[in-house]
Formats: structure tokens, sequence, C-alpha cells
């Protein structure tokens, strides 16, 4: 019951933002649940680790727990976790630019979920090989990928309280849906008290204030030159 507590209250600090007090908790609750030898708390603080290392930037890391997390939890038959650290190891891969690598677990992962019968959970899979099209500058499958994430699983947790449709919308041109997606997303995060996500979808729209500044901007001054042209054409 304690080691449910350390992760609950790591899991707690890391959507709020605080990555070292989210680290202290979900360590202590991995002392515990080693002390004790309860494998499936072992998965689920790896997985919380790799999580937190993901929110870090320190890839490498988040894939050596996400690693120990997928091999515990098939190891022991923990479907569940193996299925959800399986998608991660995939999102750690492709934020070091290991697409091939990463594609692989999404295909696997795409594979136990449909085996399991529960369509709700192939929306994560979905979203994380829209986050992939999105990175790779395939901003139309991108989309596409969200969209039908967002269909089948709309309130499936962490993946659809993020931003990343936000940035896919501006790499298609479409500005107003992307304002859209960013201010609901900035609600929900808001909501839920899940500050780093707050903050991206911030910058998202201020990203396209600027984009809008910058076409006014150059639409002021196409304007003027094409006056200046006109006036030495007369001279």
């Amino acid at each position: 019951m304690q080691v449910l507590l350390y992760q609950l209250l790591g899991e707690h600090s890391l959507y709020a933002g605080d990555y070292v007090e989210a680290e202290v908790k979900t360590s202590a609750g991995h002392a515990l649940a080693q002390a004790n030898n309860w494998v499936r708390g072992l998965a689920v603080s790896h997985k919380i680790m790799g999580r937190i290392h993901l929110a870090r930037g320190d890839y490498g890391q988040a894939e050596a727990h996400l690693r120990q997390s997928v091999e515990i939890a098939h190891q022991h038959q923990i479907n569940q976790y193996y299925l959800s650290s399986l998608i991660m190891l995939g999102e750690a891969l492709r934020l070091q630019g290991r697409f091939a690598e990463a594609q692989s677990y999404y295909q696997e992962g795409r594979k136990l979920a449909k085996a399991s019968g529960a369509d709700v959970l192939i929306a994560p899979v979905l979203w994380e090989e829209g986050s992939l099209a999105e990175q790779s500058g395939n901003y139309a499958a991108a989309k596409a990928a969200f969209t039908q994430s967002l269909t089948i699983g709309e309130a499936n947790g962490w993946v659809h309280v993020l931003p990343t449709l936000g940035w896919a919308l501006i790499g298609l041109g479409e500005f107003q849906e992307a304002q859209a997606y960013f201010q609901a997303t900035l609600a929900k995060a808001q909501a839920r008290g899940h500050m780093p996500i707050y903050l991206e979808a911030q910058a998202g729209m201020t990203y396209l204030t600027v984009l809008q500044v910058r076409a006014e901007w150059m639409n002021e001054a196409a304007y003027h030159a094409t006056i200046t042209n006109a006036i030495t054409t007369l001279q």
C-alpha cells in the first residue's frame, strides 16, 4: 500500500512539473517494491521514472527505465503495464531520432491492443504514431492519427491532454483549428493541474501570435514596396 502511495505522489508531482519531487517519491516507492520483491510495483516505478526522464529530456535514461518496465511486465505477464511501457519505450526511441525502432514498438503495441479486444487501448498507440508522423514532418498523417485516437478514446488519460495535434495543424497551415485546439488543451491542463502541458499549449498559442504578427508585417512591407515601386515608375 505504501508503494502505491509513493507512486501516486510521484505521478502527481510529475504532472505538476516538479520533477525532482517526482523522482524522490517514485524512488522511495521503487526501493520498497524491491525490498518486498513486488514485481508489479517494480514495473510501475520503472514506468513512472521513464516518464519523468522523458519530461526532463533525458531520453537515454528514460529508455533504460522503460526497458526494465517492459522486461518485468512481459516476464510476469502483467499485460496492462507491458503495453503502456512498450508504447512509452517507443516514445523514448522516437525522441532520440530512432524512428524505425520506435515504429517497431508501436506495431507490437497495436497487435497487443487488438488482441485484447478493447479498442480504447489502440488510442495511445495511434497517438504515438501521430507524434512520429508529426516529428517526421508528415502533418497530414499526424492529424489523421491524432483525430482517430481522440475519436476512439477521448478521455484516455495523459495522451489526450497533449498539445501535439496543435503543432501538426500549424504544419498544415490550419491556424484557426490549431488555436482552438491549443485553447482547449490549455483549459484541460489547467483544470487537471498539468503545468508542463499548460506551458506547452501556451507556447503554441504564442507561436501562432508570432506567425500572425509576421504575416501582418510582411503584408504591410509588401504594400509599401508596391507603393515605392509605383512612385519610382512614375518618376
